[in-house]
């Protein structure tokens, strides 16, 4: 390569670095950052709101969905274009550090900083001029007094500089190291988070492994296992409401592997490892068991809508039986009532009971076009068929929770970035680097004292103290 052609590769990467390092690059890849983190909020997202939901929203509005998915909006948090601005400013940090890193460097040492020589100092504003008979004494004792306070001394041509917490300078990159940490944290949480919520009764032990699911879990997105090992059986479900609102929800599991059972709360999750359990909400299920004349038996556990708004659709085919079953509903002012309410949720405000259902609405026949019979059963109790050929009976009422479960690596970035930006922000704002210097001048000691920032009033009083030693 000739020189001509090295030298101009120099150039461009110093232009570069430089386009990185300004202000309006930095400011302009925040802004676009907000805006779409913003546009993620408002705009509906794919993966949120469902494939039903996405394609009616596409047909009333063709031109804005499609203007939103080229640019990767409509999940926006994994566009592409999130990425690359996420890329942009990842390269502007660091540009912005490796320039002021010597300088940071430079100021951790104790044989850097204000000049010591007094032809320059007594140049800058606020040296105080201190006349004294013995000006080299002086300076001792005023460097005993600082090494007391706990300054590092350093000692040139009869000068002397104290400095304190020299490493707080340091705090600036811990702060910025701690947005690395953060976008680290945040790809491998998206890469790797697996999630899927899941109705599961008491009594039922439900495996992640095995499944089966009733939606689509999310998958992870990278080389990692796709389904967590993680199984858990649930004792026993608790909703709780003050005068009829839902005041808290709990649930007590058996973890697959444990011996003693663990009771967590609606907005405390169980965690084991990397996976986290949830409960979500409650609602009731209900066993239905049928009996023919011929002594045919079958039975099967159904999860109702809690506020009984849709109706559960199931077969028992051993006696040959379509169903339809919902909580029993009562007229209350025009109003459908279910009796019992039991969406128990920290998103729910509608008045609930924390009880089951006074009973369950029931369809059923065994063939299209024969009329359904038609009754409300509460537990142990059944409807026939009018010829007697068929029996179906409610035989208990219990509860289910909507159970989510979480997989995700990823969490000790953030636990990392949270202690890096906790410790920059102490070293600059609490701590910070405090460096006074005193020079002999004759029959007159100069004293300058300076401090980062936030400490500039605590460099005055400083400098008073230190001006009343004799």
């Amino acid at each position: 390569m000739s020189k001509g052609r090295r030298s101009g590769g120099l150039k461009g990467l110093g232009r570069a670095l430089g386009l990185f390092r300004s202000r309006r690059f930095v400011l302009g890849t925040m802004v676009t950052l907000t805006v779409i983190y913003f546009l993620g909020v408002t705009v509906p997202q794919q993966r949120r709101i469902g494939p039903a939901a996405f394609e009616a929203w596409r047909e009333a509005q063709p031109r804005t969905v499609a203007v939103l998915e080229a640019l990767g909006m409509t999940d926006a948090f994994r566009a592409p274009l999130t990425y690359f601005v996420l890329t942009l400013f990842f390269l502007s940090l660091i540009a912005v550090i490796t320039q002021r890193l010597p300088g940071l460097w430079r100021r951790t040492r104790v044989d850097q900083g204000v000049g010591l020589n007094p032809r320059s100092l007594e140049r800058r504003p606020g040296v105080r001029v201190l006349p004294r008979k013995d000006p080299d004494a002086a300076v001792a004792r005023i460097g005993a007094r600082l090494e007391a306070e706990g300054y590092r001394l350093h000692s040139e041509a009869g000068g002397l500089r104290g400095v304190r917490f020299r490493f707080a300078p340091l705090g600036f990159l811990f702060f910025h190291a701690s947005f690395g940490l953060l976008l680290a944290g945040g790809v491998t949480l998206d890469q790797s988070r697996f999630s899927v919520t899941q109705p599961v009764s008491v009594g039922e032990v439900f495996s992640v492994k095995e499944g089966p699911f009733t939606e689509v879990p999310r998958l992870p997105r990278a080389g990692i296992e796709a389904i967590p090992d993680f199984a858990f059986q649930v004792l026993s479900i608790t909703p709780e409401a003050t005068e009829g609102y839902p005041t808290d929800l709990s649930a007590e599991v058996l973890v697959a592997g444990e011996l003693q059972p663990t009771r967590f709360r609606v907005n405390e999750p169980l965690v084991r490892g990397s996976t986290s359990l949830l409960i979500m909400s409650v609602g009731p299920t209900a066993l239905f068991v049928c009996r023919t004349r011929e002594g045919t038996e079958d039975g099967v556990y159904v999860k109702l809508d809690p506020l009984g708004n849709q109706e559960a659709r199931f077969w028992l085919k051993a006696c040959g039986l379509e169903i339809l079953a919902r909580p029993f509903a009562k007229e209350q002012g025009g109003i459908r009532n279910t009796g019992a309410g039991l969406m128990v949720s920290s998103s729910n405000t509608g008045r609930i009971e924390p009880n089951l259902p006074e009973g369950i609405e029931v369809a059923a026949r065994r063939s299209e076009g024969e009329e359904p019979v038609r009754g409300v059963l509460e537990a142990g109790r059944s409807v026939s068929a009018p010829d007697g050929s068929w029996t179906l009976k409610l035989e208990e009422v219990r509860y289910y929770g909507e159970f989510q479960i979480i997989d995700e690596e990823g969490g000790l970035f953030l636990v990392l970035a949270f202690c890096f930006a906790l410790l920059g922000l102490c070293a600059r704002l609490v701590l910070y680097r405090r460096e006074v210097v005193v020079v002999p001048d004759g029959e007159r000691v100069l004293l300058f004292a300076t401090a980062d920032g936030v400490g500039l009033d605590r460099r005055e009083r400083l400098a008073d103290t230190l001006s009343e030693i004799d």
